[in-house]
């Protein structure tokens, strides 16, 4: 069932102003309306220009024929609706393709949440099998010494980075030294205090670089892929959550 709207006097920004009556039957809703013969190429309502076609109270308005306005329910349209993405034609709401700068924002988005989710990830610190490494114990807080199994190494902050690139060069000297079999602490994210050898710390070192490197390699796969992407579906597609290694 079409809306009648009728002429006002006076014309608008756009072209002549008309007006219907509100849904609920009173008072008059006016807006202007932009034609190019019979065709309605632009309405406005409160300001908003919406192409061929308005939102009015959560409904659109699209136009069918001379004056008359079908109305949609809100509740039917796309979800990512919005006035200015979408336009009336051939009978059917289309989707209109995105701007450059649409896919230009929508992928400097991306990128920085990527970005906030590489520290986040690599804040919550370096997992570490230690019974690949001669299986050590640890000693708790508690004073309590049980096996050392799986640990976590603190990668937080700077700090905590150059505390285990320092360990790593101390452990390099002692192995050029010959003394590569002179126990080593290392206390992790649960303050447990485990002991190896300098050859064993040394080499739990590398895996935490290797794995490092392996996270930022991967943080800079997905911007590659935003970057890639034409249009704004295809960035939010992007799944930047999954796929990080472990």
């Amino acid at each position: 069932m079409g809306v009648r709207v009728r002429p006002l006097s006076g014309h608008g920004r756009y072209g002549r102003k008309y007006s219907h009556c509100d849904r609920n039957g009173g008072g008059m809703t006016s807006f202007t309306l932009a034609l190019q013969g019979p065709q309605i190429v632009a309405a406005t309502t409160n300001c908003q220009a919406v192409p061929q076609g308005f939102l009015l109270d959560g409904v659109l308005f699209s136009p069918s024929c001379g004056f008359t306005f079908q109305q949609v329910d809100g509740s039917t349209l796309p979800a990512d609706f919005s006035p200015s993405q979408y336009q009336w034609m051939g009978g059917a709401l289309q989707r209109l393709p995105d701007t450059a700068a649409q896919v230009a924002a929508a992928q400097v988005a991306a990128s920085g949440a990527v970005t906030a989710f590489y520290f986040a990830y690599v804040a919550k610190g370096c997992p570490v099998d230690f019974s690949q490494y001669g299986n050590p114990s640890a000693i708790l807080p508690t004073g309590q010494t049980v096996p050392a199994g799986q640990q976590v190494l603190q990668t937080r902050n700077e700090t905590d980075t150059s505390n285990w690139i320092l360990l790593e060069s101390s452990c390099a000297d002692l192995i050029s030294a010959q003394q590569g079999a002179t126990p080593v602490t290392i206390r992790t994210a649960s303050n447990a205090t485990v002991t190896v050898s300098a050859t064993q710390a040394k080499a739990v070192m590398a895996a935490a670089k290797k794995r490092g490197s392996a996270i930022l390699a991967y943080a800079w796969t997905l911007k590659n892929q935003i970057a890639s992407a034409q249009t704004v579906a295809a960035v939010k597609a992007i799944d930047i959550t999954a796929g990080w290694p472990a």
